[in-house]
């Protein structure tokens, strides 16, 4: 029979870790950093980070840091002969963050292969499944495992957006005949409070943009869902400008996914240089860059 051991994850947010193994062979699911606040140590890992990796294999959910360190150097701590598989443009985004904040750590993705949807994986006699969710981190996917002729579902972190896919068809679908879920819970506890769409807040957003002459927004750049609310909520013939790192990050999602018109991040502008030196002299005479 399969076992399933969670190494980290039940009892605080962040540094998940699961094993799904048999017999013969382990997959595990994420390696996060834990949250600031949270001093759960990290743990040796048999067949991750000691003993032997052989018939063994590593995947992400997605790419916030409570999975997966954004620096990337945790991938130093699993063992060489593990296989580290995650979403294309998941890989993307985080090169990109990588070449800005820690280019150091770049020669850390060279071991890492990439998944595509609905295309199983074979490690040893284990299977997984990737299914592309939504989910506030872009590129998000949820694990169907099939081991010792169980079916596991992992869900990762979801939304029911229906932004990306349709979520509540495949969960209805691959929950069927399911022998056990892995459900991740980061924010069931609401305490009642509403909780509000892509879709209404870009609502919201219109109603604030065409009311106000100029609107700054803040928010991660790596959001890439509420960043499409906004730039598809901004009124016809405005600028949307931003700094180019983050024009970067659209550029890199709307190669990835031009088939789909949310993504067509076309018209953004970013300062040239960089906001992070608009003190410097020559920012007086600043010019903007369009994606081409």
């Amino acid at each position: 029979m399969a076992g399933i051991t969670i190494h980290k994850g039940t009892r605080q947010i962040g540094g998940c870790v699961t094993e799904i193994a048999t017999k013969n062979s382990r997959v595990f699911i994420d390696f996060g950093e834990n949250l600031p606040g949270n001093t759960a140590p990290s743990l040796p890992i048999d067949g991750l980070t000691v003993g032997s990796g052989e018939n063994s294999a590593l995947f992400f959910t997605h790419y916030h840091g409570d999975h997966i360190e954004e620096q990337i150097g945790r991938l130093m701590d699993v063992l060489p002969e593990v296989p580290v598989y995650m979403g294309n443009t998941t890989k993307a985004i985080l090169i990109n963050l990588a070449e800005r904040c820690y280019p150091e750590n770049l020669p850390s993705f060279e071991r890492i292969r990439n998944f595509e949807p609905y295309e199983s994986v074979a490690v040893g006699d284990i299977s997984v499944m990737p299914f592309m969710i939504d989910h506030s981190a872009f590129d998000a996917y949820m694990f169907v495992i099939k081991a010792d002729g169980k079916k596991i579902l992992h869900t990762g972190g979801f939304r029911l957006q229906n932004i990306k896919g349709k979520l509540r068809l495949i969960l209805r679908m691959q929950t069927k005949n399911t022998d056990y879920i892995i459900c991740e819970g980061t924010t069931l506890p609401r305490n009642g409070e509403p909780s509000m769409s892509e879709h209404e807040l870009r609502q919201k957003a219109a109603e604030l943009m065409s009311n106000a002459k100029y609107v700054f927004v803040m928010c991660a750049s790596t959001n890439i869902d509420r960043i499409g609310a906004f730039y598809h909520a901004n009124p016809r013939g405005r600028l949307f400008v931003c700094d180019d790192y983050q024009k970067k990050q659209l550029e890199t999602v709307r190669q990835y996914h031009a088939d789909n018109d949310f993504y067509n991040f076309k018209d953004v502008y970013s300062y040239e240089p960089d906001l992070d030196d608009c003190n410097a002299p020559h920012c007086q005479d600043r010019n903007l860059k369009k994606i081409r």
